[in-house]
């Protein structure tokens, strides 16, 4: 029973009403079963309820009666709500608030559909980034407890909040829409959009570099860009060489960042020695030259610029975020193989720490002595000793239901030790159920040496008959063989594969990004859909889909001499920026002119214009 409930009942006992509201009696009627206590005990009762009464009106519990319902949260978002508070946002729409001291959940409060970042601006502020409702809310402490106080609309699929260095201007990465949305957060429950900037590719994480430019890292590929928030330019844009799923940015100092990612090599195939070495997928840590970046040198990377992690038999399958402390000790989480690692100070060795399942989201404390960590399959928060390097608890945020088969599918989706020695998951190249637009020499198509670009998932439950040659009939055998051919793990269990199979069914394709942008010039569109058709494109890539099952010779050729191909859906197509099997195409021009079904393409500017614009609505 709450202390609440308690107080409530404490002043409705028969010896409270009485004394507060006697009822007259006759001098000569017999005493009732029930009298009035005597006096001293009507004072320590009062003195008692005055207790709780004072300790209720002093913790944040005053007014609320916690009790959370068995559901599941997701915890992907950590941020500072004063020094013994944290806001943790959860995936799947609600804020816990974590008393620290205690190490309980004091309050949540549901304020999404889905919670991509958010931010506590202060003690009574924190703005939470709505995904699926593509807003930026705003959540007060008011009266004792959080509540939605405010909201404004942002671009399509916001997935990170970031700010200046004052707090005064923050930066919103949207995902599908490719774009950065500036916000004047002066004063914090009234924030005011600036401007917003078009990016040359999906975005993710960013990190503030000072006043006026922040670093974003692209969301698939290995793509990198300085943008100047005031002015509303990218400053410099670069995609690293076979780099993808950049997790996390963190500054040594003025001139030098470090980003976590992976690296598909193209050149190796997924056979069980070169993934069990790590020849196929290698997790590293990038040290970039920001000065370097910011100038027109070459795209060049040195050996010096790369740190591996991981190695045969230990691998560190899906590194996400980073931060390095004071005294130059790196933080990484291995997601995929639920660690955190945490180096020595100033060096690249880690300490590897167990915790609860896909670490993602971690911040460290003022004295930066513990580190807390979210746990996003698990609903729990993780507290690490830094200097000890090991976890010393472990706080649930609620109650969980059983999971569906499709959730559980997830869980297996995100799950590094799937492969051989924990390398890498399904997520690692199918970044997020999409694709890290890399080529990657897999026996999907039952030949070895003919690296092709990994396709999307997005959508892919509409796409029979899979991989590039269409040899593979159902879903099921798709992703058995992924695992066994692939990633070079245990063959999965029926019951594996079957919840694999459902989480892969429910992914959509990407939506456009002229529909993300809200871009849509439907005359224009209509003119360039009869292009397509006058083409006959439709021929391969039939409405509805815009795939079919057969095989087709396009004019194309893979390094093995086959020329035969399933046509990939076009649905999302404007979300690839590399086209055909071997990602070569930058745009559609250029693929239509590479396969150009034996015959040269003449359109005139007009055209090709409408034809872009019919693409970039599908």
């Amino acid at each position: 029973m709450s202390l609440l409930r308690l107080t409530n009942r404490l002043f409705q006992t028969d010896s409270f009403k009485r004394i507060e509201s006697p009822v007259p009696q006759a001098a000569d009627s017999p005493k009732p079963a029930l009298h009035n206590p005597p006096l001293h005990e009507f004072f320590f009762m009062k003195y008692f309820a005055s207790l709780i009464t004072t300790y209720l009106l002093t913790t944040p519990l005053f007014g609320i009666e916690f009790d959370p319902k068995p559901q599941l949260r997701r915890p992907i978002s950590l941020s500072w709500v004063d020094a013994n508070q944290l806001a943790i946002g959860n995936q799947l729409g609600s804020i816990s608030i974590v008393n620290l001291a205690d190490q309980k959940v004091v309050d949540e409060i549901v304020v999404a559909d889905r919670i991509a970042d958010l931010h506590a601006i202060n003690d009574q502020t924190i703005a939470v980034l709505d995904e699926s409702r593509h807003a930026l809310v705003i959540v007060s402490h008011q009266a004792g407890s959080w509540s939605e106080s405010g909201r404004i609309a942002i671009s399509h699929t916001p997935v990170t909040l970031a700010f200046n260095p004052r707090g005064t201007t923050a930066t919103v990465a949207s995902l599908w829409s490719q774009r950065l949305t500036v916000i004047d957060f002066r004063i914090p429950t009234n924030p005011q959009i600036i401007r917003t900037i078009n990016l040359p590719f999906a975005p993710r994480i960013q990190k503030h570099l000072n006043d006026r430019e922040v670093l974003v890292a692209g969301a698939f590929g290995g793509h990198l860009a300085i943008v100047n928030f005031k002015t509303g330019t990218v400053v410099r844009h670069r995609e690293l060489n076979a780099s993808h799923n950049l997790s996390g940015l963190a500054l040594v100092d003025e001139t030098t960042a470090r980003v976590p990612h992976l690296m598909l090599n193209h050149e190796q195939a997924t056979t069980g020695s070169n993934v069990h070495w790590g020849d196929v997928m290698s997790n590293v840590v990038r040290s970039v030259d920001l000065n370097w970046f910011r100038s027109q040198a070459a795209e060049e990377t040195t050996a010096a610029d790369l740190y591996y992690l991981g190695h045969p038999d230990d691998a560190t399958g899906d590194p996400t975020g980073i931060c390095i402390t004071k005294d130059q000790r790196q933080i990484i989480a291995f997601a995929g193989i639920n660690q955190v690692g945490i180096s020595d100070v100033g060096a690249n060795t880690y300490r590897r720490i167990p915790v609860g399942r896909r670490p993602g989201a971690f911040i460290l404390d003022q004295d930066q002595r513990l580190l807390y960590v979210a746990n996003r399959f698990d609903d729990s928060l993780s507290i690490v000793d830094v200097t000890r390097r090991r976890e010393i608890s472990r706080i649930s945020l609620g109650p969980k239901r059983d999971l569906s088969l499709i959730e559980q599918g997830e869980i297996l989706f995100f799950d590094s030790t799937l492969s051989s020695d924990g390398w890498f998951s399904c997520h690692s190249c199918h970044t997020d159920g999409h694709s890290n637009g890399q080529l990657s020499d897999t026996f999907g198509d039952n030949y070895q040496g003919s690296p092709k670009r990994v396709m999307t998932l997005r959508g892919t439950s509409h796409t029979a008959p899979w991989a590039w040659n269409g040899k593979v009939k159902s879903l099921e055998d798709q992703i058995r063989k992924s695992i066994e051919t692939t990633m070079r793990g245990e063959a999965p269990t029926p019951a594996q594969t079957a919840a694999l199979t459902a989480y892969v069914r429910t992914l959509p394709a990407a939506p456009s990004i002229a529909s993300a942008r809200r871009e849509l010039n439907h005359v224009t569109i209509a003119r360039g859909r009869q292009v397509f058709e006058s083409l006959g494109c439709v021929d391969c890539h039939a409405t509805n889909h815009y795939t079919s099952p057969q095989v087709y010779d396009v004019g194309l050729e893979d390094s093995a001499g086959n020329r035969d191909f399933n046509p990939p859906s076009l649905l999302g197509v404007s979300q690839r920026p590399r086209l055909l099997h071997h990602r070569r195409a930058k745009s559609y021009r250029e693929a239509l002119q590479i396969h150009p079904y034996g015959e040269p393409v003449e359109l005139d500017a007009e055209q090709w214009q409408e034809l872009t614009q019919f693409l970039n609505s599908l």
